[in-house]
Parts: C-alpha cells; structure tokens; sequence
C-alpha cells in the first residue's frame, strides 16, 4: 500500500487528492456535501464532552436507586457497549446511502439531543458511584473496561446520550422501512 502510494505521489499527486479520490469513490460527491456538517458537529462535539468529562466540579449530583445495587458488574458486557459506537455511525452510513431525508432528520434529532446533552451535563453536572474500586478478576474484558475508564468517567449520565442517539436510530431506520415498504 506504502509503495503505491509513494508511487502516485511521485507523480505529483498529493495525499489528499489520493484519499479524496478514493473517498469519493466509495461516497459520491454529493453525500459527501451531506456528511460534512456531521464531521465537523462531532469534531466540536467531542471536544466539548472531552471537556466536561474531565471538568473536576466541586459538586455533583450522585444517581442511584435501589435497583442499581441489583446490577451485577459483568465485564464481558463492555462488548455490546463498545459496539454500541459502530452500530451509530454504521446506521447514519446507511441511511446517508439509501434515504437522505431521513439521514438529514436523523442526524439534525442527533444534533439536537447531543446538543441538550452538553447543556445539561454543564447545568446539572450528575455522577454514578457503581465501578468497581478493583476489578474482580483480571481477564481481557476487565482490561478493556479499564481502558474505557480512562476515557469514560462516572460523570454525565443522565440524560443517557446512548439511549437518546439509539432511539433516533431506530426511529429513522423505522422511518425509511416504512417509506420503502410495498405493502
């Protein structure tokens, strides 16, 4: 891959045309228009909520009830949740490709949601104190949770960014299914 690369640079091609090409091979043009607000709402999105993750506060409003002590901390479940990430992206791929009304509806949803989030993690700053102060065993699923408490404090949980953008997700995709239904 280097060496073609180097190849069509020696050409006088440059690295962005390359990619570029290639881009636009896989998403015309005009998708591309449609994706780039996207990008850049989640570059400035995710600077803020790196932001506000790793904001130390004096005060934070601790979530519990007595169904939490219920919950019993399983490592292996760190799977689904980190899958959780590709099944969004994935699903505005998709509808990006298949349905652009429903990509713009779903993702301005997104935009907003997100956006209420970041002013409500600011507002009302919240915590959960159910991790593990050490972990129960030592296995390749504690380290991954491990690693994901790096970047993912106890902090801002409510309102729950996963359940709001899940629920966008499926609200389009149930959207676009039911415009391209025959029946």
């Amino acid at each position: 891959m280097m060496s073609i690369l180097n190849k069509e640079m020696n050409r006088g091609h440059s690295f962005c045309r390359l990619v570029g090409d290639r881009l636009s091979a896989f998403l015309p043009v005009r998708k591309l228009k449609l994706l780039m607000p996207v990008v850049v709402y989640m570059i400035i999105y995710l600077t803020g909520f790196t932001l506000i993750e790793h904001w130390n506060r004096l005060h934070y409003t601790v979530i519990h009830n007595a169904a939490d002590d219920l919950i019993p901390f399983v490592p292996v479940f760190v799977i689904p949740y980190l899958l959780w990430f590709p099944y969004i992206l994935g699903s505005i791929l998709f509808l990006l490709m298949v349905h652009e009304d429903t990509y713009r509806r779903v993702c301005t949803c997104l935009i907003i949601g997100m956006t209420a989030f970041i002013f409500v993690s600011v507002v009302f700053p919240n915590i959960h104190l159910m991790r593990p102060e050490v972990m129960p065993e030592d296995n390749i699923f504690t380290k991954m949770v491990g690693l994901l408490y790096l970047a993912d404090t106890p902090t801002n949980l409510t309102p729950s960014i996963h359940v709001f953008n899940s629920l966008c997700i499926i609200a389009g995709i149930w959207d676009w299914n039911w415009k391209t239904d025959d029946g």
